[in-house]
């Protein structure tokens, strides 16, 4: 095999190496009337989804969801809150109506623990 065709068997074994896209989340895959939270930037692993119902939602302590939210949507018409404790209480995150964030500040990163979609902080 020459030299020239032994090159572009490597490039094109490359190409479609590189070319391989694995599967991810994104905003649209937050259903309308809807909140919805990702555990990494981009809308990227949806860790939860629910329409403006009320109360307060807590994940488990030991849920590979729990201090996890990197991203999040509002396709609700009220705002939304999260928070860095079980139960609706430490520090809170409004998630503004009609809004997103898809990658919030470092400061609010991995830590909503619980959740409610019909009231802000």
């Amino acid at each position: 095999m020459s030299l020239k065709r032994v090159f572009a068997v490597v490039v094109l074994a490359a190409a479609g190496v590189g070319g391989v896209q694995t599967a991810e989340a994104e905003f649209e895959d937050c259903n309308s009337g809807n909140v919805c939270m990702w555990g990494n930037n981009d809308y990227v692993w949806k860790i939860g989804e629910r329409p403006k119902d009320g109360g307060v939602r807590s994940f488990d302590a030991d849920s590979d969801r729990n201090d996890e939210m990197d991203s999040w949507a509002n396709r609700t018409n009220l705002a939304a809150a999260a928070y860095s404790d079980a139960g609706g209480s430490g520090d809170c995150q409004t998630f503004h109506a009609a809004s997103r964030d898809n990658n919030v500040a470092p400061w609010n990163s991995d830590e909503v623990s619980s959740w409610r979609t019909d009231q802000s902080c």
